[in-house]
C-alpha cells in the first residue's frame, strides 16, 4: 500500500498446498520436492496462469492499478520463461505492467549469461523484475549492474535486529 495515496500499489502471489489432514503445508517443504520430481513445471505454470486469470478478473470488475508479483523457480528457468510468461500473458488479456517476477538470488547466480537474457527477454515484454532474497547467497554486487532489475529486495537477515544490534 502506497503511504501517500493508500492506495494498493502490489502484492505478492504465494502458493500454499491445503493438505485434507495436516493442513496448510509450507512450501519450505514441499517446494523442494516439487523442484527435484519435476512436478515445480506445471505447478510453476498453473500458479502463473492462475495469478493471470485472478488479475484479468479483477480488471473486468474495474480493480486495477496494481502489480502481482510471482516467484519463478529454478528449473522453470532451464526453460523458455519469456514464451512462456508472454504467451499466458495473451491468453489471460493482462497488460505487463500488472504483472512481476521474482527470482532469488541463487537462482540469478546459476548460469549467468543465460538467465541475463532470460531477464532481459522478460523485461522487454514490460515486466517488472526483482530479486529476492539478495543476500543469503555469494554473489558479488557487481552482478547487480548486468541484471535488468526494477527491484532488489534484500533478505531480512541483515535487518532483523536493525533496532537493537548495531551491526545490522
Amino acid at each position: 500500500v502506497d503511504v501517500t495515496t493508500e492506495k494498493l500499489v502490489s502484492m505478492e502471489a504465494l502458493v500454499r498446498w491445503p493438505h485434507p489432514t495436516e493442513g496448510l503445508v509450507s512450501p519450505a517443504e514441499f517446494i523442494p520436492i516439487a523442484e527435484r520430481t519435476g512436478l515445480i513445471l506445471p505447478l510453476g505454470e498453473y500458479v502463473l496462469r492462475s495469478v493471470c486469470q485472478q488479475i484479468s478478473c479483477w480488471n473486468k470488475h474495474g480493480f486495477s492499478g496494481f502489480r502481482v508479483a510471482v516467484n519463478l523457480s529454478a528449473r522453470q528457468f532451464q526453460n523458455n520463461v519469456p514464451d512462456l510468461v508472454a504467451g499466458i500473458m495473451r491468453d489471460s488479456c493482462i497488460t505487463a505492467d500488472s504483472l512481476a517476477l521474482e527470482i532469488t538470488e541463487g537462482i540469478a547466480m546459476k548460469n549467468v549469461d543465460e538467465n541475463i537474457r532470460m531477464l532481459k527477454e522478460l523485461k522487454a515484454l514490460g515486466l517488472s523484475i526483482s530479486i529476492d532474497d539478495f543476500g543469503t547467497g555469494y554473489s558479488s554486487l557487481a552482478y547487480l549492474k548486468r541484471f535488468p532489475l526494477n527491484t532488489l529486495k534484500i533478505d531480512r537477515s541483515f535487518i532483523q535486529e536493525i533496532a537493537v544490534n548495531e551491526d545490522d
